[in-house]
């Protein structure tokens, strides 16, 4: 039996194993700064605060994004979660979900049209690359907004190939809202954009397809009662702030120091896309050769556009991050698993540097890592012999052409990744767990004190971690009577301050103290406990 010819329930075993994998490997993962903190503190605030149309953090506006990921959020904490919702695991299990059924779509789907080989092909090199290993482990809207787009672009697809009935054009439309209330109109650069390039290429009107006019009223019931809600409660400032302030500064300029010059994506892509981006070299060169023939397949000409034509528009614009492309390499996974199962795994060229790429700067970033801000014990040395010996058996399987026998050991080598990452990367590099670290001390030490304050390190992982039992306070705002009636320990983080209190506060002492890593700043800090005498 080929391994690849898979049927859907095996492949739905397959997924359940291996985003079980991934799922106990998250429970490891400490909450990550900035992003996924401040969309589980959002999501948790809106849970103690019973508000669900209004988003804040504490007591500030958080209007970057609309609703739908909070509400996702929300639902898995309700259903799974307890006081004080700090477990960030049920903030991630959206994320989980969206890329599993994803993926299970995809086969589902084009399997029947491609085959059950190249199906499977797809939603493996899917699973096993780095960016759905990485999304999978942080609660941020890209793993469900995957799904919605799926869905779109599955329906679209269909459209594209026969006429299609009512209710998938309803399902189309109330998926693109849901995306919407996820994400806001970036859902319409994945769906929209390569079917209008299609639609210009082939002067033919595939938007007719998808229109129905009682479908278009599902979609404005869908999407339009919280945004005008929101609207109304913040006095205009969501669109303000989400629109002019978050979305068109990400196309105009840089933000929070994530500008590039175009071709970002395009090297990356041999890192989070790895690995079938080993074979992107070969499909291109394939691609050049047949493109005659490929352009007058409206289905292949979409598959083809389905990935340049939001990349490329990535590319261009000046704020750039990895996950911003991940729904493209939906398709760009379709292309090389069908164009691997078409030549047989036989006759591929270009392979041997993209296949070792990633490896080798792995395995040469783990050894780094180690140095850099732990050490090395004999663990750290029997893993990277590991890395060492994976790497040099991708090298000698290319040079025996044995394609399959590299995508099993590439598999291997991305889940034995996965398992250093979580499993013994996260606990040898504790400096850079600052927040969790604060947490566990004030919970062990929250029954003796009446009041825990900090001053000094602001990322919001510390918020969402710390919010129901301590307050942020500068050391000059602590009043006297405070410490001479009550038990108080403060987390001073930063040098600077500590002569401040002793000089002001001579009934405070240090109890304790460590050091930590910024991982968002790239800086060194000092963690000062301090408690009344």
């Amino acid at each position: 039996m080929n391994f690849f010819d898979l049927n859907k329930k095996q492949v739905g075993l397959f997924l359940f194993i291996f985003f079980s994998f991934f799922l106990v490997g998250s429970l490891n993962v400490p909450v990550l700064d900035r992003d996924e903190a401040r969309f589980a503190s959002a999501s948790k605030d809106m849970i103690y605060k019973n508000e669900y149309i209004d988003i804040t953090i504490g007591d500030e506006k958080r209007y970057k994004k609309p609703v739908g990921i909070y509400w996702a959020q929300i639902l898995s904490n309700k259903l799974f979660g307890q006081e004080p919702y700090t477990k960030i695991i049920f903030y991630r299990l959206p994320s989980v979900v969206g890329i599993a059924l994803s993926l299970f779509l995809i086969f589902s789907y084009f399997s029947q049209i491609y085959g059950r080989e190249t199906g499977f092909l797809a939603i493996f090199f899917l699973t096993f690359s780095l960016i759905t290993m990485s999304e999978v482990n942080q609660a941020k809207t890209d793993g469900l907004l995957l799904l919605f787009i799926t869905i779109c672009n599955i329906i679209v697809f269909q459209s594209i190939r026969t006429k299609i009935r009512f209710s998938l054009k309803c399902s189309f439309w109330v998926s693109l809202a849901i995306g919407i209330l996820i994400k806001g109109p970036i859902i319409l650069i994945f769906v929209f954009f390569p079917l209008a390039v299609l639609s210009l290429m082939k002067r033919k009107n595939y938007f007719i397809n998808l229109y129905s006019f009682y479908s278009l009223v599902l979609f404005l019931l869908t999407v339009l009662p919280w945004f005008i809600l929101i609207s109304i409660k913040s006095n205009g400032m969501f669109w303000s702030e989400s629109v002019g302030h978050d979305l068109l500064k990400k196309v105009a300029t840089s933000q929070e120091s994530h500008g590039f010059y175009p071709g970002y994506y395009s090297l990356l892509i041999f890192i989070f896309f790895w690995p079938a981006s080993a074979f992107i070299p070969a499909l291109i060169s394939n691609i050049r050769m047949k493109w005659e023939k490929i352009f007058l397949s409206e289905e292949q000409s979409f598959l083809i556009l389905g990935f340049t034509v939001p990349f490329l528009f990535y590319e261009l614009i000046f704020t750039k991050l990895p996950h911003y492309v991940f729904p493209t390499y939906t398709f760009l996974s379709l292309l090389v698993a069908n164009f691997l199962v078409k030549t047989r795994f036989r006759g591929l060229r270009f392979v041997l540097f993209p296949l070792i790429l990633f490896p080798a700067l792995f395995s040469g970033a783990f050894i780094y890592a180690i140095l850099e801000y732990s050490s090395i014990d004999l663990t750290s040395l029997i893993i990277f012999i590991i890395l060492i010996i994976l790497v040099i058996a991708l090298y000698f399987l290319n040079i025996q052409k044995k394609i399959k026998q590299i995508i099993f050991v590439a598999g291997f080598f991305q889940c034995f990744l996965y398992s250093v990452v979580t499993g013994f990367m996260v606990n040898k590099l504790e400096i850079f767990w600052i927040s969790q670290r604060i947490s566990n001390i004030i919970g062990d030490k929250k029954g003796n004190y009446d009041k825990i304050y900090h001053y000094g390190f602001n990322e919001p992982s510390l918020f969402f971690l710390t919010s129901q039992n301590a307050e942020m306070l500068r050391p000059s705002d602590l009043k006297l009577e405070e410490l001479h009636n009550k038990k108080i320990i403060f987390f001073v983080i930063s040098e600077k301050n500590k002569p401040l209190i002793e000089e002001k506060f001579n009934q405070l002492e240090l109890i304790d103290q460590f050091k930590g890593f910024n991982y968002t700043k790239g800086k060194s800090l000092n963690i000062n406990i301090f408690q009344n005498k």
